[in-house]
């Protein structure tokens, strides 16, 4: 019973990915090559939560809501520390290329990584652009 269940539990976990969502974005699906990430500490839990620019419009944006990282049930993603955030994005495809300290505050430049490969963009039936551009 044990073998069935370990076997059951090794296929399922194949098909389940982790996402970035970003302002209702799954990056994972798109053709970014870059994005810039930066942690922000919440004192009141210990956790850190993510903030993530891919190039999305920011000019209308006053408290941070089109940077912050979702998971799939629409909660904000936290983790225990900044390597776990380097991690996550690691197993998601993407490497460590650069960091700067703007302000005082640190970010990280990360790289799609080139054995990584970026899923088809498939072409909307209705009209002739692409999605996730």
């Amino acid at each position: 019973m044990k073998k069935v269940f370990l076997l059951t539990l090794i296929c399922c976990a194949h098909w389940c990915t982790a996402q970035i969502i970003v302002n209702q974005t799954n990056l994972n699906e798109g053709t970014y090559q870059y994005i810039e990430v930066w942690e922000k500490f919440n004192k009141r839990t210990g956790k850190f939560h993510v903030m993530v620019d891919y190039g999305q419009d920011l000019l209308s944006d006053k408290d941070g809501a089109t940077l912050k990282m979702y998971n799939n049930n629409g909660r904000q993603m936290e983790f225990n520390s900044v390597v776990a955030i380097l991690n996550y994005f690691h197993v998601n495809g993407w490497e460590l290329t650069a960091t700067k300290t703007t302000d005082g505050i640190e970010s990280y430049l990360l790289t799609r990584r080139k054995n990584f490969s970026i899923p088809k963009v498939e072409e909307k039936a209705s009209s002739g652009e692409t999605q996730n551009q």
